[in-house]
């Protein structure tokens, strides 16, 4: 069942992208008219399939905070923003020069590294901390016994 919801709504949200990318621009997806339109109908995708999914789990298990649903938006907001401004450099890098692809190519390859660094570097430094705070409360509570 949740295939199939997944798929009609994956099927949903690029017909209303379509749509909504058609109405506005249908030339120049390079241009600045047609990065509104991939923007708005980005959006407008989005937006449709959080509502979506907000609403099949307030169906199934109930009412979900708002605090959550609010956060949940905003990381798909900024996340759907950046997917469409990738997006957007590929299709211009590939009308300037199909070949410097490959360059985009390394460019995320090196975002990944780099991210997978910063990633390991907070885990550790968190780990770090709570080693202090423990060894803290463990002096404290020495000293107290003494």
């Amino acid at each position: 069942m949740k295939s199939v919801y997944n798929g009609l709504s994956y099927a949903a949200e690029v017909a209303i992208a379509v749509l909504v990318f058609d109405r506005i621009d249908q030339h120049d997806p390079t241009s600045w008219s047609g990065w509104l339109a991939a923007f708005a109908s980005g959006g407008a995708a989005m937006g449709f399939g959080f509502c979506s999914v907000v609403a099949v789990i307030c169906v199934v298990q109930g009412v979900t905070p708002g605090a959550h649903v609010l956060r949940t938006l905003l990381y798909s907001a900024v996340t759907g923003a950046l997917n469409v401004a990738t997006a957007l450099v590929v299709l211009i890098v590939l009308s300037v020069n199909p070949y410097a692809l490959s360059l985009l190519f390394v460019l995320g390859a090196v975002l990944v590294v780099g991210y997978r660094t910063f990633a390991r570097f907070l885990r550790q430094n968190k780990n770090l901390s709570d080693l202090y705070d423990f060894t803290t409360v463990v002096a404290a509570a020495r000293n107290e016994a003494r």
